[in-house]
């Protein structure tokens, strides 16, 4: 009897163009599109965050509000119940698909 393994490599993803508005904590390690990568790319069911552009950086007293064009590849079993997760993702103000 042989054991099955799932790897991410199997797990099948859809892709959707969206603008996201993030909050980005002054101090962040990384550059802004990375951190806008990395809190999209932190909420359960998202396999990938690839940020297309910049279209707005407002900085604020404690962070720095970035609106950014990306790509969100999502597990594909789950990909209607991943825009509601994103809305409520932590420093996520904003995604919105239909304004890519």
């Amino acid at each position: 009897m042989t054991a099955l393994s799932t790897t991410d490599d199997d797990v099948e993803s859809t892709g959707h163009a969206a603008v996201a508005t993030v909050r980005v904590p002054n101090g962040a390690d990384g550059g802004l599109a990375l951190e806008v990568e990395r809190r999209l790319g932190a909420v359960d069911g998202v396999t990938e965050v690839v940020v297309d552009g910049l279209r707005g950086i407002e900085p604020r007293l404690s962070a720095t509000v970035v609106t950014a064009t990306v790509t969100v590849r999502a597990e594909a079993s789950v990909a209607g119940e991943v825009r509601d997760r994103l809305s409520d993702g932590p420093g996520i103000e904003n995604v919105d698909f239909g304004g890519a």
